[in-house]
Protein backbone atom coordinates (compact mmCIF):
# COMPACT_ATOMS: atom_id res chain seq x y z
CA UNK A 1 0.00 0.00 0.00
CA UNK A 2 1.33 3.19 -0.86
CA UNK A 3 0.57 7.31 0.28
CA UNK A 4 -1.22 7.02 -3.17
CA UNK A 5 -3.90 4.80 -1.35
CA UNK A 6 -5.04 6.96 0.80
CA UNK A 7 -7.47 9.97 0.82
CA UNK A 8 -7.85 12.15 3.49
CA UNK A 9 -11.20 14.14 4.06
CA UNK A 10 -10.73 17.88 5.93
CA UNK A 11 -12.50 20.23 7.49
CA UNK A 12 -11.53 23.79 8.90
CA UNK A 13 -12.69 27.31 10.33
CA UNK A 14 -12.79 29.23 6.83
CA UNK A 15 -12.11 32.47 8.08
CA UNK A 16 -9.18 32.12 9.30
CA UNK A 17 -7.91 28.77 8.47
CA UNK A 18 -7.99 27.12 12.19
CA UNK A 19 -9.79 24.59 14.13
CA UNK A 20 -8.66 22.13 11.71
CA UNK A 21 -9.68 18.23 11.79
CA UNK A 22 -8.95 15.75 9.12
CA UNK A 23 -9.56 11.82 8.74
CA UNK A 24 -7.02 9.94 6.18
CA UNK A 25 -8.29 6.64 5.20
CA UNK A 26 -8.16 3.79 2.41
CA UNK A 27 -11.53 3.43 0.44
CA UNK A 28 -12.55 0.81 -1.45
CA UNK A 29 -13.35 1.18 -4.72
CA UNK A 30 -16.53 -1.14 -4.82
CA UNK A 31 -17.58 0.81 -1.80
CA UNK A 32 -19.86 4.11 -1.28
CA UNK A 33 -19.11 5.93 2.36
CA UNK A 34 -20.89 8.75 4.51
CA UNK A 35 -18.38 11.54 5.26
CA UNK A 36 -19.91 13.94 8.20
CA UNK A 37 -18.04 16.70 9.87
CA UNK A 38 -19.41 17.73 13.09
CA UNK A 39 -18.55 19.88 16.05
CA UNK A 40 -17.97 18.33 19.27
CA UNK A 41 -17.81 21.22 21.53
CA UNK A 42 -15.38 23.64 20.25
CA UNK A 43 -13.74 21.38 17.98
CA UNK A 44 -14.44 19.83 15.11
CA UNK A 45 -14.68 16.17 14.08
CA UNK A 46 -14.52 14.14 10.78
CA UNK A 47 -15.65 10.86 10.55
CA UNK A 48 -16.42 8.30 7.88
CA UNK A 49 -18.07 4.75 7.49
CA UNK A 50 -19.81 2.97 4.92
CA UNK A 51 -23.26 3.73 3.74
CA UNK A 52 -25.51 0.46 4.02
CA UNK A 53 -28.69 -0.46 1.83
CA UNK A 54 -30.77 -3.07 3.60
CA UNK A 55 -34.32 -1.90 2.41
CA UNK A 56 -37.54 -3.81 3.46
CA UNK A 57 -40.48 -3.69 1.18
CA UNK A 58 -43.06 -1.21 2.54
CA UNK A 59 -40.53 -0.34 5.70
CA UNK A 60 -38.20 2.68 6.32
CA UNK A 61 -34.47 1.24 7.19
CA UNK A 62 -33.07 3.59 9.53
CA UNK A 63 -29.45 4.74 10.99
CA UNK A 64 -28.76 7.25 12.90
CA UNK A 65 -24.90 9.39 13.46
CA UNK A 66 -25.34 11.89 16.53
CA UNK A 67 -23.42 14.50 18.33
CA UNK A 68 -24.09 13.12 21.79
CA UNK A 69 -25.98 9.81 23.59
CA UNK A 70 -29.75 10.34 23.02
CA UNK A 71 -32.73 7.49 23.35
CA UNK A 72 -33.84 5.88 20.36
CA UNK A 73 -37.57 5.26 19.85
CA UNK A 74 -39.25 3.37 17.74
CA UNK A 75 -43.23 2.85 18.25
CA UNK A 76 -43.20 4.64 21.70
CA UNK A 77 -40.75 1.95 22.92
CA UNK A 78 -36.99 3.14 23.97
CA UNK A 79 -34.69 0.84 21.94
CA UNK A 80 -31.30 2.09 22.51
CA UNK A 81 -29.00 5.20 22.74
CA UNK A 82 -26.88 7.02 20.52
CA UNK A 83 -23.41 7.07 20.61
CA UNK A 84 -21.29 10.22 19.86
CA UNK A 85 -19.85 10.00 17.28
CA UNK A 86 -20.65 6.46 15.90
CA UNK A 87 -23.49 5.33 13.41
CA UNK A 88 -26.11 3.13 14.79
CA UNK A 89 -27.32 -0.35 13.47
CA UNK A 90 -30.31 -0.47 11.34
CA UNK A 91 -33.88 0.08 12.72
CA UNK A 92 -37.12 -0.50 10.57
CA UNK A 93 -39.48 1.56 10.39
CA UNK A 94 -43.34 0.75 9.75
CA UNK A 95 -44.98 4.04 10.15
CA UNK A 96 -44.77 7.38 9.73
CA UNK A 97 -44.29 8.70 13.57
CA UNK A 98 -42.55 5.94 14.71
CA UNK A 99 -39.22 7.24 14.84
CA UNK A 100 -38.31 9.73 17.64
CA UNK A 101 -34.73 10.50 18.85
CA UNK A 102 -34.33 12.19 22.49
CA UNK A 103 -37.88 14.44 21.92
CA UNK A 104 -38.28 14.86 18.52
CA UNK A 105 -40.56 13.11 16.49
CA UNK A 106 -39.34 12.34 12.94
CA UNK A 107 -41.83 11.75 10.12
CA UNK A 108 -40.47 9.93 7.92
CA UNK A 109 -43.06 9.43 5.42
CA UNK A 110 -42.49 13.32 4.21
CA UNK A 111 -38.46 12.93 3.64
CA UNK A 112 -38.47 9.35 2.49
CA UNK A 113 -39.64 6.62 0.41
CA UNK A 114 -40.87 3.16 2.13
CA UNK A 115 -38.55 0.54 0.59
CA UNK A 116 -35.44 2.66 0.79
CA UNK A 117 -32.44 2.31 3.51
CA UNK A 118 -31.78 6.22 5.31
CA UNK A 119 -29.43 7.86 7.33
CA UNK A 120 -30.32 10.71 9.77
CA UNK A 121 -27.98 13.12 11.20
CA UNK A 122 -29.47 14.47 14.78
CA UNK A 123 -27.37 17.01 16.48
CA UNK A 124 -27.91 18.76 20.35
CA UNK A 125 -30.07 21.35 19.21
CA UNK A 126 -33.23 18.73 17.83
CA UNK A 127 -32.18 19.51 14.37
CA UNK A 128 -31.90 16.56 11.88
CA UNK A 129 -31.16 15.69 8.53
CA UNK A 130 -32.55 12.43 6.67
CA UNK A 131 -30.45 11.10 3.52
CA UNK A 132 -30.88 8.16 1.32
CA UNK A 133 -28.49 5.76 1.77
Amino acid sequence: MSDNDKTEFAIQDANNGENRASIETTLDDESDYWVVAWQDGQSRTVNIFEKEQAPEAGRYKVRVFADGAYTISIAGADLAATVQGDVSGGYSIANCDDLTIADTEIDICTLGTAGKSYLVTYIESGQFFVSQE
